[in-house]
């Protein structure tokens, strides 16, 4: 793992995870392992992760959709990330089922 991203892990502490695609498309893979889901963004504290969740999922299945339409995202990836957002949970850094972090490569 780049020590960059490790520093800003220990000293931040909240990621917002989203769940991967399934397998074949159509949809999000919510009963796949947490070390599983992709990193969204990252937050200094519970609370202004989950502000952020919360107007992801108002704001962004419209742009989603708005893409789609003029070709900017095809519409398996929006079939995708709808419901990853929906899905998306706020956790701590420091939690164990997130082991995937250190296993990244520079």
């Amino acid at each position: 793992m780049k020590l960059r991203r490790a520093a800003v892990l220990a000293l931040v502490g909240w990621v917002m995870i989203l769940p991967p695609a399934k397998t074949g498309g159509g949809g999000a893979n919510v009963n796949a392992p947490l070390g599983a889901w992709m990193t969204g963004d990252i937050y200094r504290s519970k609370k202004s992760c989950e502000i952020a969740l919360q107007k992801d999922r108002k704001v962004l299945p419209g742009r989603f959709r708005e893409a789609a339409k003029k070709g900017q995202v095809d519409q398996q990836t929006v079939n995708w990330l709808i419901p990853a957002y929906a899905a998306a949970r706020c956790v701590s850094s420091d939690d164990l089922r997130l082991s995937w972090i250190e296993d990244e490569s520079s």
